[in-house]
């Protein structure tokens, strides 16, 4: 095709020699970069105006060319719109851009400073409001244009009781349509927050009423379920704690707190735009460079020396998984999602994927500073620090009782339960994959065709069997023996648990030029059936309150660019079979699969209500180019096929 001028080899500014690698970080004229270090495991191939992977000096010239060509015919089309920042969606021509931002400068709406979540305790049968407004969420000394729940970020912490019943007078007061989508609670359908699907959007200055039910215990969050990756990473996220109606479902210990991890990104002391029109980053997702425990960075907590906290812990990033310690405490890990884990585990770490709650008790034995660190592949961050004060009076009584690991009955019958239903084929047979139209390639493929990809990334733990446990895996978790288990766990005191790999995870942004430019009008990430073909809104499946279905999610490892997904399922409960055929020791009740790269894991769904349900990708940007698809739950009763 035509361009403005032929290019040659030249313009690589390499070595000669048509078959030798061409230098690393080189302009080539007319806008265009070679960055050799992102994707480098790959052929030679593009996307925007950066060319990636293993390129001799013939193919840049050769990609060049290509992407001068599509630029050519680009030429005359609509202009996109500037990118945007909480706030400016209504403005046609951008705002902020990037600048700082004061209470001086604040545009209208912003002027008011977010303050930190306070708690609302909802009796059965309370009724409270939330408001979405707009607000300045200042972070290390800096000033972004937010978006807040009643002017809090993290939002209202809602405290209600299991079976308890309350009502949400939503309003939403910002700049772009919205609802709340109350994550994890298996509820009435009509106030699921999906908009299209359980409800219209709630158009700026309208109110939608939400009826919120309570079933199981444990830590559940709300966030807007309309372009998540500009309102949820803008400020909208909240947390909502359920105490269980028996007295004796968690251990006693001496205190409880809910740690929020969000990360976001600011750049010159300034937020990162938004895409106008669809999400950018759309690739990796975004990736903060500030990480923040309940909205705020340098987190601190005291405690007295000798005493347990309870932590429910959440993770509400875009895309960061995050790898949580506190610096050598002992650390036992009794719950997650929906409730209490079949047996409690000694810990050094926990993982959590967008989306995941995990619920840890850590004793605070000695007197010093404990820091809570995220542990990446590229570095250790500090979040935060839990200081041990010293005190006299030696442990307390809930940590003179904590060394014992419980076995929780009720999970352990559920186990049980669900044996009759192993062997049934998937009733869902999902392929987790992308297609990049926008990316000019080099010889690999776009879509994938289920090859695990080769070693490498950092390995995520598992917390699965524990050291000094002689039967097979598979063995004891087929016989259900949780007392074994629990005897299992007791002797690993000294390892906290065993880790074991099952696939690359990627920790941090490694393509950030490449990333950013990439938008969801350009980027189709997918959920597809691995029998029928059909992708995303085309899936269909239908079941009946009561159904126990199995569900395969295959992580294909061979696509233009395998990554993880936490896999979001709407108003059901989850647990997890095996992983790549290891079976899965110690069960526990889910809505979000942690999937890795290569990876199958192996799942039963209960299906408890009935309605039109929504499954998804939780890396935000993910979700806005099309990764999902809606399921149908009858009555029981009903007979409709």
């Amino acid at each position: 095709g035509a361009v403005d001028r032929e290019p040659t080899a030249g313009d690589a500014a390499t070595p000669p020699a048509p078959s030798a690698p061409a230098a690393a970080g080189r302009s080539l004229g007319d806008g265009i970069v070679y960055d050799p270090e992102a994707m480098a495991e790959f052929p030679c191939h593009a996307m925007g105006e950066t060319i990636m992977g293993r390129c001799s000096a013939d193919d840049l010239v050769q990609m060049k060319a290509a992407l001068l060509e599509k630029r050519r015919q680009a030429v005359g089309g609509p202009t996109p719109r500037p990118d945007i920042l909480p706030g400016e969606a209504s403005q046609g021509d951008g705002g902020m851009g990037g600048e700082q931002m004061t209470a001086a400068t604040a545009p209208p709406g912003h002027s008011a400073l977010a303050e930190a979540g306070r708690r609302v305790m909802l009796a059965d049968g309370g009724r409270t409001a939330i408001r979405a407004q707009l607000a300045r969420w200042r972070i290390d000394g800096v000033d972004l244009p937010a978006y807040a729940y009643n002017g809090q970020i993290p939002g209202p912490h809602l405290e209600v009781r299991q079976g308890s019943s309350v009502e949400v007078v939503f309003e939403n007061a910002i700049d772009m349509d919205s609802t709340i989508h109350w994550h994890g609670l298996r509820h009435s359908n009509g106030s699921d927050g999906v908009p299209g699907v359980t409800q219209p959007a709630v158009a700026p200055g309208g109110r939608f009423t939400y009826r919120l039910t309570f079933p199981d215990p444990g830590l559940y969050w709300y966030h807007p379920h309309i372009r998540e990756d500009l309102q949820q990473d803008g400020g909208l996220y909240g947390t909502i704690l359920v105490s269980p109606t028996d007295a004796d479902y968690w251990a006693p210990v001496d205190r409880e707190t809910v740690l929020v991890l969000d990360d976001i990104r600011i750049e010159d002391g300034a937020a990162v735009g938004y895409g106008a029109e669809a999400a950018n980053f759309a690739i990796m997702g975004r990736f903060g460079n500030t990480l923040l425990l309940n909205g705020q960075t340098g987190y601190e907590q005291a405690v007295d020396a000798g005493q347990v906290v309870r932590f429910y812990l959440v993770n509400v990033a875009n895309v960061r998984p995050f790898r949580l310690s506190f610096d050598g405490a002992r650390m036992k890990k009794v719950g997650a999602d929906l409730g209490r884990s079949k047996v409690e585990a000694w810990v050094d770490e926990v993982v959590l994927a967008p989306a995941e709650r995990v619920i840890v008790e850590v004793a605070f034995d000695t007197a010093r500073a404990y820091r809570i660190q995220h542990r990446s592949s590229a570095q250790t961050h500090v979040l935060g620090e839990v200081v041990a004060l010293p005190q006299p009076e030696g442990p307390s009584r809930a940590r003179r009782a904590w060394d014992r690991l419980r076995v929780d009955p009720i999970v352990s019958a559920d186990v049980s339960r669900l044996q009759a239903y192993l062997a049934q084929p998937p009733a869902m047979d999902l392929e987790l994959t992308v297609d990049i139209p926008d990316l000019v390639v080099g010889g690999r493929p776009s879509v994938g065709n289920g090859r695990r990809p080769a070693a490498g990334g950092a390995a995520l733990p598992t917390g699965r069997a524990a050291r000094g446990d002689a039967t097979p895996p598979a063995e004891r978790a087929a016989a259900g023996d949780a007392d074994a288990e629990a005897e299992g766990h007791d002797a690993d005191q000294d390892g906290h648990g065993a880790e074991e790999a099952h696939g690359p995870i990627e920790w941090e942004d490694e393509m950030l030029a490449v990333n950013r430019a990439s938008d969801t009008a350009g980027v189709h990430w997918m959920i597809r059936d691995r029998v029928s073909g059909a992708m995303n809104h085309d899936l269909a499946y239908t079941f009946h309150v009561g159904d126990i279905v199995r569900v395969r999610l295959r992580n294909l490892g061979d696509s233009v660019h395998p990554m993880q997904h936490p896999i979001h399922f709407h108003g059901q409960r989850l647990m997890v079979l095996s992983r790549d055929a290891v079976v899965e020791q110690n069960p526990v009740w889910k809505d979000t699969i942690l999937t890795t790269p290569g990876e199958t894991v192996e799942l039963l769904m209960e299906i408890t209500n009935p309605g039109a349900w929504m499954v998804h990708c939780h890396i935000a940007e993910h979700l806005e180019s099309g990764m999902m698809f809606q399921f149908q739950v009858l009555p029981a009763d009903d007979a409709t096929p």
